[in-house]
Order: structure tokens, then sequence, then C-alpha cells
């Protein structure tokens, strides 16, 4: 089976010294709220782990509340890189579709068990704040626009009389799957393995879209049979003449 880059989750560089000293005071927050939840962090905890002042927190933030909404929405930020570098036509070449998928899902299970404070956060304040909500939106859309680029790479398409709708349903599904599992795996051991769920995951959503390949994609697989079925329909033409 060909070997791709490892996945990993998207942070971009920094490049200034306050830049560094707010990523400080936002990844003290997120430890904070994976360790206690929202309610139970405090500013003075946030700013001692971030080695930072109080001072330097007002300068940046009005309250907690504004920390707390800033750490969301480099959450939503982060997310969103990360999924475009994960559906990378050139990450996934000469790999079969639903062996990526159950890849991708694999790493979505691992992001959701490490981030899940944050993840139970952003469920928790959806049904009050829109903002969030939309995030929800936009992610599933991004999410379901990449895919249909890496469908495309390969020559596919969804089997549906709705093809982009069927991706967006099938995305929507996917990670709806894995956010109630990480959500369900905090009161007990999940019923299936991270392995199972990746699997089988990738089975349902290939099924469902109708892409599984009969062969691995290779590299420019998409423009190589257009060409395939152009000498076809020139030979045919030349035989019917």
């Amino acid at each position: 089976m060909t070997t791709t880059a490892p996945l990993e989750w998207v942070r971009p560089p920094l490049q200034a010294r306050s830049r560094e000293t707010l990523e400080r005071l936002l990844d003290a927050a997120e430890e904070v709220i994976e360790e206690r939840g929202v309610e139970e962090a405090t500013v003075a905890e946030v700013v001692r782990r971030a080695g930072s002042s109080v001072g330097s927190f007002y300068a940046r933030f009005r309250d907690k509340e504004g920390l707390v909404r800033s750490v969301f929405e480099r959450f939503a930020d982060q997310a969103l890189m990360t999924a475009t570098d994960a559906l990378s036509p050139e990450r996934w070449a000469g790999v079969a579709i639903d062996q990526a998928i159950e890849t991708l899902a694999r790493f979505v299970i691992g992001v959701l068990e490490k981030k899940r404070g944050i993840v139970t956060a952003l469920v928790a304040r959806a049904p009050v704040d829109p903002t969030f909500t939309r995030f929800g939106e936009r992610l599933i859309e991004q999410i379901g626009a990449l895919l249909v680029g890496l469908l495309e790479a390969r020559g596919l398409r969804a089997n549906h009389p709705q093809p982009r709708l069927a991706v967006d349903v099938a995305v929507w599904l996917f990670l709806s799957a894995l956010e109630l599992r990480a959500l369900a795996t905090m009161h007990g051991a999940p019923r299936l393995t991270d392995a199972d769920a990746a699997r089988e995951l990738a089975r349902m959503c290939t099924r469902y879209l109708g892409v599984a390949e009969t062969a691995i994609a290779k590299p420019g697989a998409r423009r190589s049979r257009a060409k395939s079925s152009q000498g076809i329909r020139r030979a045919r033409t030349r035989s019917i003449r």
C-alpha cells in the first residue's frame, strides 16, 4: 500500500512577538478548558500557565468571554486549514478512496479525542450562538467542496441525482457520527474500536456515494480516462466511415 505523509493538525506560523504572546494565552486557555471546562476556567489560571501578566491579558481581551470566543475562533480556523491539507488530491495519489477515507476517519477520531473539551464546549454553545452554528455549516460546506475535488481528481462522481447534496450529507453523517462517538466516550469505553469505527464509516460513505474504486487511482487518472474515451470515440467514428 502506498504510504502518505502523516496527517497533522495545522497551525499557522508565528510572525511577531505580540502574536506569540497571544498564542501562548490561547494555548493556555485551551489547555484549561480541556481540563476543567469553560465555566471553571479562570483568567488567573490562564495567565499563570501562559507565563504572562494580567495587564497583558486585558490589553488583548475585554474579559474571559472574549478569550473563550477567540479560542473557539482559532479552533475553527485551524479546523478549516487542516481539512484543506488533509483532503489535498496530491496527498492521496495512489491510495484507494476507501482507504483514504478510513485514514481520515482515524485522524479525526484522534483530533476529537485530544480536543474533546473544546468540541464539547462548542456543541454546548451552538444552540444559543449562531456564530458557532455557522461555523459547523461552513466546515461541512468546505469539506464537501474539498471531497468533490478529491473525487474529481480520480475521475469519480457521486452516483446520486444530486451529487453535491450527496457529498454534503455524507460529510455531515461522517462528522456527526465521530463527534457523537467522542462525546459518548467521556462516560465509558466506546462500543467500537477506533479501527472498526473508521473502517465502517469509510464503507458507509463510499457505498452511499457509489464511489468505491476497482483499482487504485493514479495521478492524472481523470485526464487519462478522458483521453482514452476520446480515442474510443474517434475509433468508433472511423469504423462507421
